[in-house]
Parts: C-alpha cells; sequence; structure tokens
C-alpha cells in the first residue's frame, strides 16, 4: 500500500511504518528494512535520517544466523536476527515537544520553533487510533515512537544485551525447565498447576 498520490509525488524519500508489538501487546522493537519479493524496503525513521544526513550509504550486514546490523553512514546501528532495534524509550508521552497543527496554521508559533528541526506530522488524538502499547504508556501515540526511533539512532543511545544478560536468560529457561519437568509430576495436581503459575511468573519477572 502506497500513499496518496499527492504525498507521493511530492516527498522526496518514503519508508513503511509497520508495528510488530511483542505477545503481550507491547512495542519493544522497531524494524529497520523489511524484505519484500527480492527488494528490501526502510522504515520511515530511516528513510528519513537518510535525507536528513544527506544520504549516506545504507548497509545492511548479514550473518548465517540472519541481520547482523544496520548502518547508515558512519552510524552502526545493533538489530537483531531480524534487522529490528530494541527501542530505547526515553520517558512517558510528551517527552519530545508537541505542537497544534491549528496553532501552526493560525501562526500562532514562530517559525524558528522548527528551524533545522526533524519535524514529524502525526495523530495523537486517542480516536484516530494510532496509540501503542509501550513499556511507558498504555496509549503512547506511535508518531512519538518513530520520534524516539530517530533520536535513539541519530544520538546512538541503544540499548545492548550483554552477554552476562544472555548466560543468565539461558539457565534461567534451562532451570525453570527441570522445576516443570521433575518436580512438577512429583506432586498434587493443585499443588502442581500452582508450582507451575509461579515458575511462569518467575520467568517473566527474571
Amino acid at each position: 500500500m502506497t500513499n496518496l498520490k499527492p504525498l507521493s509525488e511530492a516527498a522526496e524519500n518514503s519508508g513503511y511504518f509497520n508495528a510488530f508489538p511483542d505477545s503481550d501487546g507491547t512495542l519493544r522493537w522497531s524494524p529497520l528494512v523489511i524484505k519484500f519479493q527480492d527488494n528490501f524496503y526502510s522504515s520511515l525513521p530511516i528513510s528519513l535520517l537518510l535525507q536528513y544526513l544527506d544520504w549516506p550509504t545504507l548497509t545492511l550486514r548479514m550473518a548465517e544466523f540472519g541481520v547482523e546490523g544496520v548502518a547508515i553512514g558512519d552510524i552502526e546501528i545493533p538489530t537483531d536476527e531480524y534487522g529490528r532495534l530494541l527501542i530505547n524509550y526515553l520517558g512517558p508521552v510528551k517527552t519530545f515537544p508537541h505542537y497544534s497543527i491549528s496553532d501552526i496554521i493560525k501562526g500562532r508559533l514562530s517559525p524558528d520553533t522548527f528551524k533545522d528541526k526533524i519535524v514529524l506530522v502525526g495523530a495523537t488524538a486517542t480516536g484516530i487510533y494510532d496509540l501503542r502499547v509501550t513499556p511507558f504508556s498504555a496509549v503512547y501515540p506511535g508518531v512519538e515512537i518513530h520520534a524516539t526511533v530517530i533520536d535513539n539512532i541519530l544520538h546512538q543511545n541503544f540499548l545492548h544485551q550483554s552477554s552476562v544478560t544472555t548466560l543468565i536468560d539461558i539457565c534461567s529457561i534451562i532451570f525453570l525447565g527441570l522445576v516443570i519437568g521433575i518436580v512438577v509430576p512429583r506432586v498434587k495436581a493443585v499443588t502442581g498447576i500452582l508450582l507451575s503459575f509461579l515458575v511462569v511468573v518467575s520467568f517473566v519477572v527474571i
């Protein structure tokens, strides 16, 4: 699906804004590049940054397991194997300044407000249904998520999962799996159900 023809013809670049929440409905990842048929397409934040930074080279680094990372010029962006950036949310709604389109049209803001700035135009009203669940809020505007991704990349303010964290995750999965596989079958049904529930809760907390 493409944009409206007048907007597509006027724009120097374009990008997709697909969102893929985790199983709990929370949006933690931003897919930077998507492959469709034989072509790769960049997301809205990536496409915007390419133009803002005067068209540096966009590089997709591949490995045997999948995507190893994405680079915009000299900016190396860490991703998972699917080419997704773990979003480093900087705060609650309105961490970035919001301005009313009405105020802009009516000339209530100084032109210097937007001088040398990246400006994203988007809907924040509840009835528009462009609100997402994030670690900070259950009603977080989609346009501000794009702003967060752009800010993360520009300032190279990325979240990294250390090898220690990965090791802890693996050990936790093995330990909790052993608890369910060995202990639960040896106890009464009610106790087993309760224990299984506690194991799941423990894994989520860890």
